[in-house]
């Protein structure tokens, strides 16, 4: 656990604040003086390293290719997160293929590991920090 203590630009306020890191890898943020205080978890979920960009990039192609075919109806915001993962994967931008992935279901990965697609099934539960 750490405390951190905040000053304000004017040098009138401070802000008491507390973050701990839990063991499921969030972050817990709490502020404020007990009468006015906020809880914010915050979730630090990576790719691991083994998984190759552009390699999830194809895969997540493959995905959505199967899903869209495959007669299901899928929730399109769930839909549109995979294509933007896979746009974010295109592009090497990690942090943006975690976010996108963490918007889907476990249908997902349930599709995933049907076809086959074994890097965008592992990205996909990295994101649900599904082990």
């Amino acid at each position: 656990m750490a405390k951190i203590k905040l000053g304000s630009n004017d040098g009138n306020s401070t802000l008491n604040a507390k973050l701990i890191l839990r063991k499921d890898s969030a972050l817990e943020f709490e502020s404020g003086d007990g009468h006015d205080a906020s809880v914010q978890n915050i979730s630090l979920v990576e790719l691991p390293d083994n998984i190759n960009s552009l390699q999830l990039a194809t895969e997540l192609g493959e995905l959505i290719t199967s899903v869209e075919s495959d007669g299901a109806k899928h929730d399109p915001k769930e839909l549109e997160a995979l294509k933007s993962a896979k746009e974010a994967a295109q592009t090497g931008h990690r942090s943006e293929i975690v976010q996108q992935l963490k918007k889907v279901g476990s249908w997902a990965i349930e599709n995933a590991t049907k076809i086959g697609v074994d890097v965008a099934s592992a990205a996909i539960k990295a994101s649900l920090n599904i082990k």
